[in-house]
């Protein structure tokens, strides 16, 4: 999925353009107009209908105020006229943005019609080759809109909140070598991504654990070590993974930041590495997995550790979710989670006992199945049963074996 600011930064641009239209509207005077209409000299149009029409005043405003070949100019001209610099930036970010329009077109032309390649999307990047370009010019845009609006851009207020979400309380000076840095690893990781083409090598792998330690040795150089941790807990991998991996286990800040502590150290070394025929890497991989749920479970204590397994259990992640959509307690999406590993312990016993028959077997899974359901639909109501066993709940499906197939042989 593409990030969302591509769509959030023309819809920001629009509605400060409307504010930009009205502002225009307002400076132009009704009693101008009403003057303009009775003044014997007033120049106006007349249409073949015989309708009387003045000309366009919008576009004479525009260039009286939006003076100059340079986005400099058009800032100095447009703050000269008292506009905030909300419509300033907007205004000129899109002057900006146009500028770019025919180069941004013509790379994406080739990618317009041709659905059949595989190299083809919606939104026309087309090959390795012309993605890179684009990548490029999207630079050259952002470094042109920088340079024009300079301070007031970079002292909007929602501006500097989107900065906070993204680095936390980091200098100015430092966010702007941050996105630098950024920008410089993100173009090297794609290019390796893009060459593999959905096909990781180990030497693909180890690139792009080299990439990551050079960028965070890089980002250690200019930040403190306090920085780069509030850094790093907003936009690294690990942070990203762990939101999504904790969110049925709903951790405090302070559980999360040690979590993270731990959980960051191990990224750093083992990310990149997947199982392979080097016995001896694998071993150490286990070891240092071992370790670290071994130092989690004593940051955490046994029974929020006990939480910490469950809410990585993708079944229980689902009972969370449908719990949370039905407006039931978590307790009840605990019930059923537990229910369900004590009655796959249960049918395990069933299944391994061999005192009894086939017929009395299968009897005692239907009774076991009965007694599951009914606490299920307990827990979770009648509605939010069925949508369970529909999408997840396959051990209560699995639980009476299904009738053997009749033979057609003849």
């Amino acid at each position: 999925m593409k990030s969302a600011s591509r769509f959030l930064l023309p819809l920001s641009i629009v509605a400060n353009l409307v504010l930009f239209g009205v502002v225009l509207s307002q400076r132009s005077s009704p009693s101008n107009d009403s003057a303009d209409s009775g003044h014997a000299g007033s120049p106006t149009t007349q249409s073949a209908a015989g309708s009387v029409s003045k000309p366009d005043r919008g576009a004479s405003t525009w260039q009286s105020l939006v003076t100059g070949e340079e986005p400099t100019d058009w800032v100095k001209s447009l703050r000269a006229a008292g506009f905030p610099d909300s419509v300033i930036n907007a205004v000129v970010s899109a002057q900006i943005h146009e500028r770019y329009a025919a180069r941004r077109a013509a790379l994406q032309q080739k990618n317009v019609d041709q659905f059949w390649s595989k190299t083809w999307n919606s939104w026309g990047g087309g090959d390795p080759e012309t993605r890179a370009a684009l990548r490029a010019l999207g630079r050259e845009e952002r470094a042109e809109i920088k340079r024009a609006l300079g301070d007031a851009y970079a002292a909007h207020p929602e501006y500097q909140r989107a900065m906070q979400r993204q680095f936390g309380d980091i200098p100015k000076e430092k966010i702007d070598a941050l996105q630098i840095i950024n920008e410089d690893y993100q173009e090297l990781t794609s290019e390796i991504h893009q060459s593999a083409n959905g096909y990781m090598l180990p030497e693909d792998r180890e690139k792009l654990a080299f990439l990551e330690k050079e960028k965070r040795a890089d980002l250690a150089a200019i930040l403190t070590p306090q920085e780069l941790q509030d850094y790093e807990l907003r936009t690294s991998q690990t942070a990203n993974s762990l939101r999504w991996q904790l969110t049925a286990f709903d951790p405090s800040e302070q559980e999360f930041r040690a979590i993270f502590d731990l959980q960051r150290e191990f990224d750093l070394e083992f990310s990149n590495h997947r199982s392979n025929t080097d016995e001896a890497a694998n071993e150490l991989r286990r070891t240092a997995e071992a370790a670290l749920q071994e130092q989690i479970k004593t940051t955490l204590g046994e029974a929020r550790y006990a939480e910490y397994q469950r809410a990585k259990d993708h079944n229980y992640q689902q009972l969370a979710n449908l719990a949370q959509r039905l407006e039931l307690p978590k307790e009840n999406a605990v019930a059923v989670y537990d229910l369900s590993k004590d009655v796959e312990k249960r049918a395990q016993q069933i299944r391994g006992n061999s005192k009894l028959t086939t017929d009395a077997r299968n009897e005692a899974l239907a009774a076991l199945a009965e007694e599951a359901n009914a606490k299920v639909v307990d827990a979770l109501g009648e509605r939010g049963a069925e949508a369970y066993k529909e999408n997840s709940g396959w051990w209560l499906r699995n639980l009476v074996p299904r009738p053997a197939r009749k033979s057609t042989a003849k």
